[in-house]
């Protein structure tokens, strides 16, 4: 049960940080 919480705030994370790259591409 921990590990799959663990897995689902890592993929989070990961989302996150997409989310702010992309951001940061599309203003100049």
């Amino acid at each position: 049960m921990k590990k799959l919480l663990f897995t689902m705030f890592v993929a989070l994370l990961l989302v996150g940080c997409g989310d702010a790259q992309q951001q940061a591409v599309d203003d100049p």
